[in-house]
This record gives C-alpha cells, structure tokens and sequence, in this order.
C-alpha cells in the first residue's frame, strides 16, 4: 500500500534519481530529503528489508553477479534510517505484553515443544537461502549446539524459562559482518515459518 496512489510515477522518478545517485551517478538527487517524505508514511524496518528483497531480486534478473548485488545491497543499506520510522525501529515486546494483560508468548504458541519445530524448519532454510548459508555453512559442526542455543534464547525472549545467558550474544557474533539486511533476513524466515509450517495466527 505504501506505492498506491496518483503520484506513483513521480515517486518512481525521485526513486530512480536517488538511487542513481547512490550508485555512484554524476547527476544530483533534488528531490526532497528522505526523512521528511517517510515522516508520515511509518515504514517498519521489516517493509524496509522486503523492499531491500525485491531490489536484489531484480538486480539479479537484470544480470548483475551475486558481488555486485551485495555492494548494491550495502549502498541500499545508508537509506534506512531515513526511511524507517523511528517508533518502528524498537519494540519492547515486554511492556506490550504487560499492557495487553495476556499470558506470556512462550505459552501461547505451544512452548519448547513449537520452539524445537521452529528452529529445526529454520535452520534447514537458513542453509539454503542466499542471504544467510554463509553465517550457517561455515557452523556445520555445531549445529546441534548452535540450534539449543538459539532455542534457549527464544524460550527466554518469549517469556518462558531459559538457561542462555544474553552476556554471550555479542561475544559469538563478532567479526561476522551481520547487517540488519541478514538480521531480517532471519526474521522474514522465522515469520513464515510461524505463519505456515507451525500455522500461528497473525
């Protein structure tokens, strides 16, 4: 719903001169700057990162090499945070939680148990999607580790009992170059697994 509306070829005009100039490109964007226009629009940086998606979709189909997309890919990255919504780019699942009086997510969606499923069906896509197999591939003697892991971390997030320390989050992700681009990648992944194999609603 954000590209409906009469202005549409307007707005794809401003887009492709932005994005030229972004590549690289001699000519100047005049258009308006990027926060003012996204003030009122609330993108989300989950919208940001499928917009990201079909962006490296079409330069792939346009015959761009995998190196060429990813740089591609990085430049798109600088416009995030003029585009997203500041209210959307953090949201305390707690206090939500807190205000909506409800029992703790952990519960809702069936436990360890559901959790187990989650990350077993991710885990098998994470290996195959081109965003993320890398951080996956260069692990693979780990899985068993790496999967109890993450399960202990979502069972705590979620509300439910855990043994994972969040002190050990940071220190097993550096110098692994993750972007938001591969962090939402992850979530895009969760989110559909959720919505179809473990059929949660919305």
């Amino acid at each position: 719903h954000f590209f409906s509306g009469a202005k549409l070829d307007s707005v794809k005009k401003s887009q492709a001169e932005y994005v030229a100039q972004l590549f690289g490109s001699a000519r100047e964007y005049m258009g308006r700057e990027l926060p003012r226009i996204h003030a009122m629009i609330r993108i989300a940086d989950f919208h940001f990162d499928c917009f990201i998606e079909q962006c490296r979709k079409n330069l792939t189909a346009c015959g761009l090499d995998s190196d060429s997309v990813d740089e591609c890919t990085v430049l798109l990255e600088t416009a995030r945070a003029s585009v997203v919504h500041p209210d959307l780019r953090k949201h305390d699942a707690k206090r939500a939680q807190q205000l909506a009086n409800m029992k703790p997510i952990y519960d809702r969606i069936g436990g360890e148990p559901a959790l187990t499923k989650l990350i077993d069906i991710v885990y098998d896509k994470a290996l195959v999607d081109t965003s993320l197999r890398s951080f996956f591939e260069k692990n693979k003697a780990k899985v068993t580790s790496i999967k109890k892991k993450m399960i202990q971390f979502l069972c705590g997030i979620t509300g439910g009992p855990t043994s994972y320390d969040a002190n050990d989050m940071l220190p097993a992700h550096y110098n692994m170059n993750i972007t938001d681009y591969h962090f939402d990648a992850m979530l895009i992944l969760i989110r559909e697994t959720f919505l179809r194999e473990l059929d949660m609603k919305r």
